[in-house]
């Protein structure tokens, strides 16, 4: 425990941080920091959103190196724009010329405080993980980075959601076609990474390219699945032997019963030398293709799940293709083959966007290409999207993928189902028990293209919205449970209507008082105090007057 002159110290530097960032940012408290920098969660009242501050401190700012560092990782983080990357909204600077980042909150832990409360991951869990960071890491090569730096502490998760995101970019190299400066913030000879991730290559001095990073995502899947690293030495000198000259141990002698193709990925992840190792764009596609239609492993405790499209009869015709899309993504024949388009992002992602919304929609050509390709020239762009749609057509077949006139593209529902639009046809026919028989989840949750921001932001409202109908149809169940007398599953779909909509209090009020209701007070404001927590954790506020008067009353009533 420090001593007082120490927290009075602290306290006075945090109290002249919080002052100095008035009125533009409100310190909430302090989330954490090192040696050279402390962060700080914020909220941005004329943004109403929560912020990480990273102040650099300011003996700190007077060394080189240190400054370099904070530099560097902000010019980083400004060229990449990712999902799985943390975000950089701005750079300031103190009175005293102290630097500071004002960066993407994210409410969660660092995969390292994961590991050691859990151990390791399972095969689906660590999966998606890598497929994750995999990605992030493809964006940061496509602008000349190298991060330098892969290893758990690196890696943020967030919570409820489970997105994962790459930060501490402090470490990061430009390469020499991307940054003309000779700056250098390490020492030649030296390591720039925990020994444990190091690629063969830093430890002979060589310098960095991006196959250095999958390698260290090679390392860290072992970390994830095994709880160790791939070799097994347990000194400093064995560990540099192993890694510039040994196999990795399979995962099979670890205990695990990894998918096809796996243990190839990560040995090559972890070849020798850098042009043996996939890129990054290689390493997501294939885990990808692995975590969301293989089913992985069977000792994941997850299963493939195909369900047969709803809706029809079995004596009716049945569609050639199903696309699931809510809560993962899934391609495959009426036969129960998988279809091998599901590696190809971007093309599953155009399929996504014409066979999701309402059944038998067609969507301009020009809208396709400004959304999929919106930086090509026009010409490109149109022969893009005509590849694009060869590749689909010879997938799905010629008939699937419909056209009318020379603008228009869509799918035949009565060939090809997908779960999205299934789900709101049947929620429009008021059929909500069968529609939320279908919500699996967020529409393509943890999906990524690149450079398709058009797509990006139309995928964010459309799991929004749909997430939003499947609260009030949830609420419909609920209340169709509760006039039959069945009170357990009234509070079973109204729990489930908050979950999905988590913020919205007017739905946390009908719960507070369904649960009143039927007598279970504790239940009640049980549920208040976890919808306090939450609102509090995301966006550091108090529910509304209106609500504490209703959960007060609650407390107060007499039985």
């Amino acid at each position: 425990m420090g001593s007082p002159e120490i927290s009075d110290r602290i306290r006075e530097y945090e109290n002249s941080v919080r002052d100095e960032l008035r009125p533009d940012l409100e310190i909430v408290r302090r989330l954490g920091g090192g040696p050279l920098s402390t962060v700080f969660l914020a909220r941005e009242p004329e943004l109403r959103r929560l912020v990480a501050v990273k102040v650099l401190h300011a003996r700190a700012s007077r060394r080189t190196k240190a400054m370099a560092r904070f530099r560097r990782e902000a010019r980083a983080l400004a060229r990449v724009s990712h999902p799985n990357v943390v975000s950089i909204f701005r750079v300031g600077d103190l009175s005293s010329q102290t630097p500071y980042l004002v960066m993407e909150y994210i409410r969660g832990s660092t995969l390292a405080d994961r590991l050691v409360a859990e151990g390791n991951l399972t095969l689906r869990e660590g999966c998606v993980v890598l497929a994750k960071v995999a990605a992030a890491l493809s964006a940061v090569h496509a602008h000349d980075i190298v991060h330098r730096d892969v290893r758990p502490d690196s890696i943020l998760c967030s919570e409820p959601e489970g997105r994962v995101h790459l930060a501490d970019f402090g470490l990061a190299a430009f390469l020499a076609s991307a940054d003309e400066s000779s700056e250098h913030i390490t020492t030649a000879g030296h390591l720039v990474t925990d020994l444990e991730y190091s690629a063969p290559e830093f430890l002979v001095g060589e310098e960095p390219t991006a196959g250095a990073d999958l390698y260290s995502l090679g390392v860290l899947a072992y970390q994830m699945l095994t709880g160790g690293g791939p070799y097994d030495a347990s000194t400093v000198t064995g560990r540099v032997r192993a890694h510039l000259r040994e196999s990795p141990a399979r995962l099979v002698d670890r205990g695990l019963a990894p998918p096809d193709g796996l243990q190839e990925l990560l040995d090559a992840c972890l070849a020798k030398t850098p042009p043996d190792r996939p890129s990054a764009a290689e390493c997501a596609s294939r885990l990808h293709s692995l975590v969301d239609w293989s089913g992985v492993a069977s000792n994941s405790g997850v299963e493939a799940v195909h369900p047969s499209p709803v809706g029809r009869t079995q004596a009716g015709p049945q569609p050639d293709f199903y696309l699931r899309l809510l809560g993962g993504l899934d391609l495959v024949g009426r036969d129960g083959s998988r279809l091998s388009i599901a590696s190809q992002p971007k093309r599953v992602a155009l399929l996504a966007y014409l066979a999701a919304g309402p059944e038998g929609r067609f969507r301009r050509r020009d809208s396709l290409t400004g959304m999929f390709w919106p930086d090509a020239e026009p010409d490109s762009a149109r022969h893009s999207l005509r590849q694009a749609l060869y590749v689909l057509r010879r997938e799905v077949g010629s008939e699937t993928i419909r056209t009318r006139g020379d603008g228009e593209v869509g799918v035949d529902p009565n060939l090809l189902t997908c779960d999205a639009a299934r789900f709101e046809s049947l929620a429009r026919a008021e059929r909500p028990a069968e529609a939320m028989d279908l919500f699996g989840g967020d529409l393509l949750p943890g999906f990524y293209v690149d450079d398709a921001p058009e797509f990006e932001r139309w995928l964010e409202v459309e799991r929004l919205r749909l997430r939003r109908l499947a609260a009030r149809l949830c609420w419909d169940l609920s209340g169709e449970a509760r006039a039959s007398g069945d009170p357990a599953a009234a509070v079973r779909r109204a729990r489930e209507a908050v979950e999905l909509d988590p913020f919205d209090e007017a739905a946390l009020h009908r719960l507070v008082e369904l649960l009143d209701e039927l007598g279970d007070r504790a239940g009640a404001i049980s549920a208040f105090e976890y919808f306090a927590r939450r609102l509090a954790d995301e966006y550091a506020v108090d529910p509304s007057p209106e609500t504490l008067e209703l959960v007060e009353r609650v407390r107060t009533r007499k039985s």
